[in-house]
């Protein structure tokens, strides 16, 4: 009974604000139910529309098309996408005005960065439907791993940038509060912050715990070490890096792992299923691999700013299709993602999330094409970069102290 209040007040919460992200995972939650087929038929009527919309709606895919004499009309499913040349972080930066859409949708466009763990960023351009349908795909997804809406979460964060932004909005705070999340310092920290994270879980009666790969399995080790004993965890939900030593994950916190798979560009591509198999979100996106093993993803409701073949910056490749055993009609198979990072230390011995590194510099437009830092002692670092046409030295530079500066104090030493 107080779950369905809590979600009946999430839904109020946001139709009020005129999101209506639940109004869509009501959709996206019925096509649970759905045989394959039928989703099928719904994944390629979105793939015609979006196609369709972008050829007419936007200079760049009509110019592109028109290049390669390639008929909208003929692309109408997942093997006819792979005749669109991909869509590149190079692409999208020097063509980005020429892929935004002259209708409504691409009236008032929000800017979102890539963050960047790949070792390259891109900007893209997000219409308000583009990001309710992403943020209520996601929210459907995390249903197959047991969570949702109303359950209460630990995120365990590797971004300041969202800890700014929470200190000063207090619709944020109370979005926050109503969502009942819990977003814990996990781009700073050391080995004694893990006794109080326990203890926040156990006193906040957490149900799931969301958070990076390397500092999911950090926690896990300090559990099992010091013999705490977690209880009512229902999902861990493991993003942003290959997530490794599941087994040492789920025995600390005695519950299933899942693993999913997504960027800020295109949210809520895949996650695990029971067996450990990717479920790819056929009804929301599109994921084909090329020859060279490179993620291309097609966002089936990215009106605004279409992305077709998006070369996301991953590297991957598929197992194996395997025969789908559960009831569910998505697209299942072993989807093996090349994305490991490595994380910083401090002389103080605290941890720093390469991932918080890279989300950090996302706020900044920073115009590389790659990068790479890497650390040779506690206050010295050496940073690869490749520029792109635009970039400018000084701003990257100062971007870099500024950043640095803030994690490992103010006496370091960087080589560009």
């Amino acid at each position: 009974m107080k779950e369905k209040l809590i979600f009946r007040l999430q839904r109020s919460f946001y139709w009020i604000k005129r999101d209506y992200r639940f109004q869509y995972f009501d959709w996206f939650i019925n096509n649970l139910s759905l045989d394959r087929v039928s989703l099928l038929d719904i994944q390629n009527e979105l793939i015609q529309k979006i196609v369709n919309y972008a050829y007419n709606n936007t200079a760049y895919y009509r110019q592109l098309f028109d290049k390669f004499k390639i008929n909208p009309g003929e692309i109408r499913n997942r093997e006819d996408i792979k005749r669109i040349p991909p869509l590149t972080k190079e692409n999208l930066s020097k063509y980005c005005e020429k892929i935004k859409a002259n209708d409504k949708y691409g009236g008032k466009l929000v800017r979102i960065t890539s963050g960047g763990s790949t070792g390259n960023q891109s900007i893209v351009y997000k219409s308000k439907y583009y990001i309710e349908m992403s943020y209520a795909a996601s929210m459907r997804n995390n249903t197959i791993a047991n969570w949702w809406p109303y359950d209460k979460v630990l995120f365990l964060w590797g971004s300041p940038i969202e800890f700014q932004n929470l200190q000063k909005s207090l619709l944020l705070k109370l979005s926050y509060k109503i969502n009942r999340r819990y977003l814990l310092n996990a781009y700073n920290y050391g080995r004694q912050d893990f006794q109080n994270w326990a203890k926040l879980i156990s006193r906040k009666k957490i149900k799931v715990i969301y958070g990076y790969a390397t500092i999911l399995k950090d926690f896990a080790d300090y559990i099992i070490k010091n013999k705490i004993k977690i209880g009512g965890i229902k999902s861990v939900v493991s993003t942003t890096e290959k997530l490794i030593n599941k087994d040492i994950i789920e025995n600390a916190f005695n519950c299933k792992v899942f693993d999913q798979y997504g960027c800020r560009e295109v949210l809520g591509v895949s996650i695990e299923d029971g067996s450990g198999h990717m479920l790819i979100a056929d009804d929301n996106v599109v994921l084909n691999i090329n020859e060279d093993g490179k993620i291309l993803l097609t966002a089936l409701h990215s009106y605004g700013f279409p992305l077709l073949n998006y070369e996301v910056g991953d590297i991957g490749f598929i197992e194996s299709p395997v025969k789908n055993n559960s009831t569910l009609p998505f697209t299942c198979m072993r989807l093996i993602i090349g994305r490991v990072t490595d994380n910083f230390i401090t002389e103080e011995n605290n941890i720093i999330s390469s991932s918080s590194i890279s989300t950090a510099l996302s706020m900044f437009n920073i115009k590389v094409s790659e990068q790479q830092v890497i650390q040779r002692s506690y206050r010295d670092f050496l940073v690869l970069y490749i520029p792109r046409t635009d970039f400018i030295y000084s701003f990257y530079r100062e971007t870099f102290y500024k950043l640095f500066r803030r994690f490992f104090g103010s006496e370091i030493k960087i080589e560009f």
